[in-house]
């Protein structure tokens, strides 16, 4: 399982406790892979690495899935 699918089935876990719950979860592998789930908002990031040469890049996440009304 990448991060990506990591982020997104620990998000799973917590809407199906809370429903409304608004935030994002970043996951990390050892091999500097990123990965990023939300619910009920878009979210940004920034990844830096040393092997780029200080350069920064952004991530936009849109919402997984929307809030309930």
């Amino acid at each position: 399982m990448g991060p990506k699918e990591a982020a997104e089935e620990a998000l799973s876990r917590i809407r199906s406790r809370h429903p409304t719950f608004q935030g994002a979860l970043l996951a990390l592998s050892k091999a500097g892979e990123v990965g990023a789930a939300t619910n009920c908002m878009d979210f940004r990031y920034s990844v830096a690495s040393g092997e780029h040469d200080g350069d920064v890049r952004v991530v936009e996440v849109p919402a997984s899935v929307p809030c309930p009304q």
